[in-house]
C-alpha cells in the first residue's frame, strides 16, 4: 500500500496539558488549505483533560483527536514497543522537561499506532496545496534539510513493509537502551533518527527527492529545546511558520483556494 499524502498526523505532548494557541492556529490553517485531507491530532491525557475547549474547536473543524495514552492500550504494535512508549510518556509526565516531551514525540511517531493514521509531521511543518497527488509509491518518507540531511520531522512508511522495520527497530532499541529498555537522561537527548534501522537509506527517501512533496512543504523550526516552546506559548502574534506558509500562498507557490482564516485562537 503506498504512502497516502492525503492523510496527515500531528502530535503534542505537554506534561501540564497546555496546547499553545499557535499550534491550534497551524492546525486550523492546515485543515483549511487541505480540506479534503484526513488530519489526526494526537495529544496526551493531560491535554485531553485541560484543553477541552480547544479540542472541541478542532473536532468541529473535522480534525480527529486521539489520546495517545489511551491509544497505546489498543495499539497494534509489539508489546515491547508499547511498554517502552509508556515508560517514555511516564517519564515526560514526571520530569516536566521539554527534552523528555520532545523525546516522547520523537519515539511515538515511529509506532504503527501513529503511522496507520497517516504521514507524521512536526508542528512546525505545514503541507501546502501545490500538489494534488494522493499517493507516494515509496517505502519511506523522511523530512530533508536543504543540504540533503535526512530528519524525522516528516516520517511515513508503506505499512506493507512495516514488519521488517519494526523487527529492526526493536533490535536497535535493545542495542541502545538495553533489554528491557531503560530511559535515562542520556536516552532523552537522542533524536528519532537514532532509532531508525541501519538498513534504511534515509537520504534516498527525503521529501526533497520527490515531486509529490518537494515543493509542497513549509518547514520553520521551532527549536523547542532552545526557547522555542516559550515563543509558542507567547501571544506576540508572531508565528514564523504561519507567516512562511501565508507568504508562499501570496506569491503563488501553491494553488489559490478558499482560505477563510478569519478565526484565530489567542494565547491564554
Amino acid at each position: 500500500m503506498p504512502i497516502m499524502l492525503n492523510r496527515h498526523v500531528k502530535m503534542w505532548i505537554h506534561p501540564d496539558g497546555l496546547i499553545p494557541a499557535k499550534i491550534i492556529n497551524r492546525l486550523i490553517f492546515q485543515r483549511k488549505i487541505r480540506p479534503q485531507d484526513y488530519l489526526t491530532f494526537f495529544v496526551n491525557q493531560s491535554c485531553m483533560n485541560l484543553e477541552k475547549t480547544k479540542i472541541k474547536l478542532l473536532t468541529d473543524l473535522g480534525i480527529k483527536i486521539k489520546n495517545i495514552n489511551a491509544s497505546l492500550a489498543k495499539a497494534p504494535d509489539d508489546p515491547f514497543l508499547v511498554a517502552f512508549a509508556r515508560q517514555i510518556l511516564a517519564k515526560a509526565a514526571l520530569s516536566k522537561t521539554v527534552c523528555d516531551s520532545v523525546f516522547a514525540t520523537d519515539f511515538l511517531r515511529l509506532l504503527k499506532v501513529v503511522q496507520q493514521e497517516g504521514v507524521y509531521s512536526n508542528n512546525d511543518v505545514l503541507f501546502l496545496n501545490f500538489s494534488d497527488e494522493i499517493f507516494l509509491r515509496k517505502q519511506y518518507l523522511f523530512g530533508c534539510h536543504a543540504q540533503g540531511i535526512p530528519d524525522t520531522y516528516i516520517f511515513a512508511m508503506d505499512l506493507d513493509y512495516s514488519d521488517i522495520f519494526y523487527e529492526e527497530l526493536i533490535e536497535k532499541i535493545k542495542e541502545i537502551c538495553g533489554d528491557p529498555p531503560f530511559n535515562d537522561s542520556e536516552m532523552s537527548g537522542l533524536t528519532g533518527l537514532a532509532f531508525i534501522p541501519d538498513s534504511i537509506n534515509m537520504t534516498a527517501y527525503g521529501h526533497l527527492n520527490f515531486p509529490e512533496t518537494r515543493g509542497n512543504v513549509i518547514f520553520e523550526k521551532d527549536n523547542a529545546q532552545r526557547g522555542g516552546e516559550k515563543k509558542l506559548h507567547s501571544d506576540d502574534g508572531d508565528d514564523p511558520v504561519l507567516a512562511a506558509a501565508e507568504e508562499a500562498l501570496k506569491r503563488g507557490y501553491v494553488q489559490a483556494k478558499d482560505l477563510a482564516f478569519n478565526y484565530r485562537v489567542s494565547a491564554a
